[in-house]
């Protein structure tokens, strides 16, 4: 199997594993050129830096040091301060709903998930997958934190719970009962329940197969057009590569 440079992870060890993570799958569903760009050319990019992106990363941050028992830690001192307002509000939605109470399981807060998929056909000895759940919590419950996000959107909700089924999957052992989608961002908290059940586990290797198919072990890596390309940061690459392809 080619190696695929990854950039650094949370946990040294992904920088020294070749792997698909779950945001990879993401990509290459959309555009394996766009991954090829990041991941294997590890070309530069702009850094994303949306006011929904502050949040999220502020939130994940807060939540996360919250459920390790490290006290109230819903400090904006990090934020913008046209951001304070938006911020208080998820707290404020976070605190009077039932999670607020819930207790993390041990090792269930930012846990990393690994596990190999055996790829089907003749090709390479596995694939290492790794991703990283938001909280485990001990009565069994599997939460991922999002801000922003598009709850109406199918494809995002199939996308996300792709992702939620992949921890549950890596964890055969752990107690996981059920998985929550929970959305900050709009008047109201988002839950959305995903189902743990052997149809969308099915789904999701299929995913992941269809992804590791179309990205770490594809020789060509083609473009996929449509609305993404209007924010992609490789227009030029792309279409430069493009050119060659039609030339050739």
């Amino acid at each position: 199997m080619e190696t695929v440079s990854v950039p650094t992870g949370r946990d040294p060890r992904d920088a020294a594993t070749p792997h698909l993570s779950v945001s990879q799958a993401n990509l290459i569903a959309r555009c394996p050129l766009q991954w090829s760009f990041k991941y294997q050319d590890a070309l530069p990019a702009p850094a994303i830096d949306s006011d929904n992106w502050r949040l999220g990363v502020w939130l994940d941050d807060a939540l996360s040091a919250f459920y390790r028992g490290e006290g109230w830690a819903f400090s904006m001192d990090t934020l913008p301060e046209r951001l304070h307002g938006r911020a208080e509000t998820a707290v404020a939605q976070w605190a009077d709903s039932p999670y607020a109470a819930v207790r993390a399981a041990e090792g269930g807060v930012q846990r990393r998930h690994e596990h190999t998929i055996h790829p089907r056909g003749t090709y390479g000895e596995g694939l290492a997958v790794i991703g990283y759940s938001d909280l485990i919590t001990d009565d069994g419950r599997l939460i991922d934190w999002k801000y922003g996000g598009k709850p109406n959107d199918a494809e995002w909700v199939q996308n996300v719970s792709r992702q939620l089924r992949f921890y549950a999957y890596a964890e055969p052992f752990l107690y996981i009962e059920h998985a929550h989608i929970v959305r900050f961002g709009g008047k109201e908290l988002t839950v959305i329940e995903v189902p743990l059940s052997a149809d969308g586990g099915a789904d999701m290797i299929d995913w992941l197969y269809s992804a590791a198919d179309r990205g770490p072990i594809a020789a060509v890596h083609a473009p996929t057009p449509g609305a993404h390309c209007g924010y992609c940061p490789y227009t030029a690459e792309c279409a430069a590569a493009c050119k060659v392809a039609f030339d050739g």
